[in-house]
């Protein structure tokens, strides 16, 4: 091996380690700044249920406060991606940390004060909505903030981090609730976002605004589903989204699946799901390593097939065993190749697609992600209760590894006319 070919295998090897997009100062600023606001977050959401529940006992109104959370975000989230195009990124990310920060200590005033449950969960629908732009925002930030080469780790680092915050951002909140009422997690809330708009603020790069009119040829409706209009008339963008919106559509299964699983077949009764839950995030941090070596294999249909299988399949192992630590490694498992679809597809489309559309894109994309949640979760629900939790394992392992080979022929068409270089 001759000192060139040793240097640049070197080069390589620091171009596809997790940790190559920290170089870069903003994608670190960025990523600071979503983990605390994501962690904060995930606190709240729990902050504001016990809340609720304390104040009604009524699960009808926990049903409410989900409505709260994922509707707006369901309505909005195509218009977000218009805005997202409109503004430059980082200032608007910083904006909406402040309006966020706004709205978490009117709510913790609220909560305070003992507002009627309709003014807290009004609060939360607003949060929800202003949330809807933070993650077009940093999607199409992401690829003018690292090079392209670096755009695996960036995806990886921001899943991981992801995975970490959906365990942490719970447990911190339980903790803080043995010691105080729930509004003191709603002010840590609070404080997050206004770090977040510190580091934001601190953020370089701009990006330019885009006229989503087209030289106002473009109307509101035709600026709003320009997002999904680029998703179907790209090949490519409709088979990426696809299984970006698959890897999400897992995730809204298991959140109705792991409950009858833990309490049916693994006899660990409620606390089971959240180990399950824990599993899975477990495996998204263990394999972000994986994913930016997996991302320069040569082809990418089999890596994402096989990414596909590992998120489905070995679900069925809890119809073997009622062993609680088998069903655990299992989530282990399937959090990687969750991950490892979600990240590469996110990867390819950002690669695949022009930045100006991007905002729009995602927009549209969370749209869609958050639709095929609330649309897996209700099915599931459905199944448990007409045919039984052995059978609704089976089918929503079949029927999702069935979709992810649908799209199979597609993987291999973008293959050959844009294969990954070796």
């Amino acid at each position: 091996m001759t000192l060139a070919h040793a240097t640049e295998t070197e080069a390589d090897r620091r171009d596809t380690a997790l940790t190559a997009a920290l170089r870069h100062r903003d994608y670190r600023l960025l990523l600071g700044a979503s983990t605390l606001s994501d962690a904060g977050s995930w606190a709240y959401t729990v902050a504001v249920t016990v809340w609720v529940f304390e104040a009604t006992g009524s699960v009808t109104w926990l049903a409410v406060a989900t409505a709260c959370r994922f509707v707006p975000a369901l309505l909005v989230s195509a218009w977000a991606g218009v805005l997202v195009e409109r503004h430059d990124k980082a200032r608007l990310l910083r904006t909406v940390d402040l309006l966020l920060l706004a709205v978490m200590v009117a709510m913790a005033l609220a909560m305070t004060l003992g507002a009627p449950v309709t003014v807290v969960l009004g609060l939360a629908a607003v949060a929800s909505t202003l949330a809807t732009a933070y993650d077009p925002a940093t999607a199409a930030l992401t690829p003018q903030v690292v090079p392209e080469r670096h755009l695996a780790s960036a995806n990886a680092l921001r899943n991981a981090v992801d995975d970490v915050t959906v365990v942490a951002g719970p447990a911190l909140a339980a903790s803080l609730l043995l010691l105080g009422p729930p509004q003191h997690v709603v002010w840590l809330n609070a404080t997050t976002f206004a770090v977040s708009a510190i580091l934001v603020a601190r953020v370089r790069t701009r990006t330019r605004a885009v006229d989503t009119s087209d030289g106002g040829e473009l109307g509101a409706l035709g600026q709003l589903t320009t997002g999904i209009r680029t998703i179907l008339t790209e090949p490519a963008a409709a088979v990426l989204v696809g299984y970006a919106v698959l890897a999400t559509a897992v995730f809204g299964v298991d959140t109705v699946l792991f409950v009858a699983v833990s309490d049916d077949l693994l006899g660990t009764g409620a606390d089971g799901f959240g180990y399950l839950l824990a599993g899975l995030g477990v495996g998204g941090v263990l394999a972000a390593p994986l994913v930016t070596r997996a991302e320069a294999w040569p082809r990418l249909a089999p890596v994402i097939l096989a990414a596909t299988a590992a998120a489905c399949l070995p679900m069925l192992v809890v119809l073997v065993t009622d062993a609680p630590a088998a069903a655990l490694a299992a989530q282990v498992v399937r959090g990687a190749g969750t991950l490892v679809v979600d990240v590469l597809a996110v990867t390819a489309l950002q690669r695949a697609l022009p930045t100006d559309v991007l905002g729009r894109v995602f927009g549209a994309l969370n749209s869609l992600a958050i639709a095929a949640l609330l649309l897996a979760s209700c099915l599931t629900s459905w199944a448990i209760a007409t045919l039984g939790t052995p059978t609704t394992v089976w089918l929503s392992v079949v029927s999702l590894l069935g979709v992810g080979l649908l799209g199979l022929p597609r993987l291999r068409r973008l293959d050959r006319a844009d294969p990954v270089a070796p």
